[in-house]
């Protein structure tokens, strides 16, 4: 028997999935359901259940993780988005000289020319450009 039919009878198909995470079911009699389909049975069945469960939970822990390592970038790039607007409400022209990161531990120096908009890039294929009160708003 493949681990789908096995799981037939604890998991109902890929209706009740979402994104491949079976729904969870209560049983309100545990004796009926083990007396029905045989204690083996019902433990490789519940076991593989569980085995799905707990994938998931470490691929959502991974993925939060790495998402909170990201904050302090976010955060960086909201106070940089910040001052750049204020300064686009200045009368300073002057471009801003500062350096910026362009990977770990290595940092460019560059000069920002007074703008009404700005680009944040998000990661790989996927950059931002807007103007300043279309971010804060």
């Amino acid at each position: 028997m493949g681990d789908e039919e096995e799981l037939s009878w604890v998991v109902h198909g890929h209706a009740d999935e979402h994104f491949g995470i079976p729904k969870v079911i209560f049983f309100d009699d545990v004796e009926k359901v083990v007396k029905e389909h045989e204690v083996q049975n019902t433990l490789q069945s519940l076991t593989a259940l569980f085995q799905r469960y707990k994938f998931w939970e470490t691929k959502f822990m991974r993925h939060k993780q790495g998402l909170q390592q990201k904050i302090p970038d976010v955060k960086r790039a909201i106070d940089v988005v910040k001052t750049l607007q204020k300064r686009s409400k200045s009368d300073i022209d002057e471009p801003i000289t500062t350096r910026f990161e362009l990977g770990d531990q290595i940092y460019v120096k560059a000069e920002i020319p007074k703008s009404d908009s700005v680009s944040l890039w998000l990661g790989v294929s996927k950059a931002l450009q807007n103007f300043f009160f279309l971010i804060f708003s």
